[in-house]
């Protein structure tokens, strides 16, 4: 087996390159892919990984799997997470120490950061009015910030935070217990426009191709009289597949073409006569039934991906239509207050516009950059917003941001001695809690030195998010250095 003290220069390597990405001056690393092909522009931790061979080392393995279990889970902090683990770990198999007496070391100093996090007496903890948007829009304008591929200038940022506070605020529901900002905030990617042309529209947007002018016409007609669109969701086929709505004696062979055509005519024909107006399906319609759907003056979206059909549902308060092969009830059908067609980018998109009623709103951002690779990063940082204004809206606590925060924390450990039973606890020396709490400092310490010593009052960060990072951090290492001492106890 090979001696796990042989994976130090690889992690050493990898804490350096994920800590130099970190903060609004970090370095963007330059990927070669197949060969050398294919070449990638990031500074994204998840990026990153799904770019770069972690097969080199077991530990570069699992620090990839447990960065992106931290990022599904808090969508925040993984290039911290990346950096902290790798150096930590590094310096662990490094050091002369023994492993377990480094484990129950380190798992101390967790408690300790713990227990300071749960305190009430921490003054170095700023809370939130969340009724200060300055202070909300700061927080968008530094997470914009800390991806230079996104080549976003002050103004943009300004803009784009105010975006993705309004798109936030406005589906904020009273109670969070099933609030999911992945679902109710959407994010519509258009390359080829600066950032500066984003939008934000509550409600859906989707992308879609260019409907018959007359029959939008005539739908829009009903919304200028003061009534909502009727709409119909189908999560089964509409293009004929027989298995999925055949019931009864009937066999497949004993049905023909004719019949089955015949069949998603008479849908049409009672979706006409229930009054809807637009009609969305999960798969796809038969272009006979669509045909006769827009002679009714039916408009019909096919193909709508589940994520945004779930969209639509949600803000026209519909239920989905599973089978065709029953009658269709007044209670699965939904309503809509309008419907906006846009051209952005020579490309058509549908605005659905929901009524005030609804009881679960939706935004959407039409997010754009001027290419994919700014794209991508710009989506990261967008999404890592939203997720921050959803943490503070729980826990509205921060931080000062710039490395203060991981400076501060270390000065309160070092002045935190264990004391005489801790260490009996424990069983080691103070001497070998010394080494310890300096290995785990040094690492700290070594993630913000890309950022500088400045401390800056204006950079604030997300108590939560810090927390969380620090955590799944320190974790990982411990978990790398106890599976060495299991393995090989007197590495």
């Amino acid at each position: 087996m090979t001696s796990p003290r042989s994976s130090i220069p690889i992690l050493t390597e990898y804490a350096s390159m994920f800590t130099s990405c970190r903060g609004p001056n970090g370095r963007i690393q330059t990927i070669a892919t197949g060969k050398g092909i294919h070449v990638e522009f990031t500074s994204s931790s998840r990026r990153l990984f799904s770019l770069l061979p972690a097969e080199e080392s077991p530990f570069l393995k699992m620090i990839k799997a447990g960065v992106s279990a931290h990022l599904d889970n808090f969508h925040d902090g993984g290039l911290f997470v990346a950096a902290f683990s790798s150096s930590l770990l590094a310096k662990g198999l490094q050091s002369d120490l023994a492993r377990h007496a480094l484990v129950v070391i380190l798992e101390q100093i967790r408690a300790d950061v713990l227990d300071l996090f749960r305190r009430d007496d921490r003054q170095w903890v700023v809370q939130l009015d969340l009724g200060n948007s300055k202070m909300m829009l700061s927080i968008a304008k530094a997470i914009l910030n800390t991806k230079p591929v996104c080549r976003l200038l002050s103004k943009d940022r300004e803009m784009l935070a105010v975006l993705i506070l309004k798109a936030f605020l406005a589906t904020l529901p009273g109670n969070l217990s099933h609030y999911s900002p992945l679902e109710r905030i959407r994010i519509v990617p258009l390359v080829g426009a600066t950032s500066e042309s984003s939008e934000y529209f509550p409600g859906v947007v989707l992308q879609v191709p260019l409907q018959n002018q007359d029959i939008f016409t005539a739908v829009r007609r009903k919304k200028r009289a003061g009534l909502n669109l009727s709409v119909a969701l189908f999560s089964t086929s509409l293009a004929g597949d027989i298995e999925e709505w055949v019931s009864g004696d009937l066999t497949v062979e004993q049905l023909s073409e004719d019949t089955v055509v015949r069949h998603l005519l008479d849908l049409a024909d009672e979706l006409e006569r229930l009054g809807i107006d637009v009609l969305f399906c999960q798969k796809c319609v038969h272009p006979k039934m669509k045909l006769h759907l827009q002679k009714k003056g039916i408009l019909t979206f096919h193909r709508v991906s589940g994520q945004h059909i779930g969209a639509v549902r949600n803000i026209c308060n519909a239920e989905l239509i599973k089978t065709t092969d029953l009658p269709i009830e007044s209670r699965s059908l939904g309503q809509l207050e309008d419907l906006v067609y846009l051209e952005r980018q020579s490309k058509s998109f549908l605005h659905l516009v929901s009524s005030a009623a609804t009881p679960l709103p939706v935004s959407t951002i039409i997010l754009c950059a001027p290419d994919d690779t700014a794209m991508e990063e710009l989506e990261i940082v967008a999404h890592q917003a939203i997720f921050n204004f959803f943490n503070l809206i729980r826990k509205p606590q921060l931080v000062k941001g710039a490395g203060a925060f991981e400076r501060q924390l270390a000065e309160h450990l070092k002045e935190n001695t264990p004391t005489k039973e801790t260490l009996n606890t424990l069983k080691v020396t103070r001497s070998q809690y010394l080494i310890g709490s300096n290995l785990f400092l040094a690492s700290l310490l070594s993630t913000v030195r890309q950022l500088g010593d400045e401390e800056r009052d204006d950079v604030l960060d997300c108590l939560s998010v810090k927390q969380n990072a620090l955590l799944s951090g320190l974790d990982l290492a411990i978990t790398g250095l106890r599976v060495v001492n299991i393995i090989n106890p007197t590495t």
